[in-house]
């Protein structure tokens, strides 16, 4: 599943306020849609009329560039195996009626140790497993 990031209000310092509270991890080792972030103004009613987005650190860490435009949703894919990474940017958006460009400073942490993967799956119901057995074998032997 991609991961939205909802622009959800404009609070009274004029700071975003974020579905995803302003800090989104990506494991950059999955597939293409769990790689993929999703910007949008949602409710209609969120007080930004358009936003871009600004990369702070350099390079940023997707495929594609980054759309220069102030746009209502932006779709952006990151680079598969990207390392870890903290990518620092901006959300630039403008109010309806209002030409003065505001910002707000999120982060995005790319790390691919995010999710375990199958093997840590595995391995985690095989520990599971064993930690259950051993518990039974000790409170078996302390009855007896």
């Amino acid at each position: 599943m991609a991961h939205p990031i909802d622009i959800l209000e404009i609070k009274p310092d004029k700071k975003l306020k974020l579905s995803d509270g302003g800090f989104t991890e990506v494991n950059s080792k999955l597939n293409e849609e769990q790689r993929t972030i999703i910007w949008k103004t949602k409710p209609k009613d969120s007080g930004v009329s358009s936003f871009r987005i600004v990369g702070k650190t350099k390079p940023d860490p997707f495929d594609d560039p980054i759309p220069p435009d102030f746009v209502q949703m932006v779709k952006l894919k990151v680079k598969k195996n990207h390392p870890d990474f903290e990518w620092e940017y901006c959300i630039e958006y403008k109010k309806p009626k209002d030409d003065t460009i505001y910002k707000h400073d999120p982060l995005i942490a790319i790390n691919p140790r995010f999710a375990p993967g199958p093997i840590g799956f595995l391995l985690a119901i095989i520990f599971t497993f064993l930690g259950s057995f051993i518990t039974t074998l000790f409170l078996r032997n302390k009855k007896e």
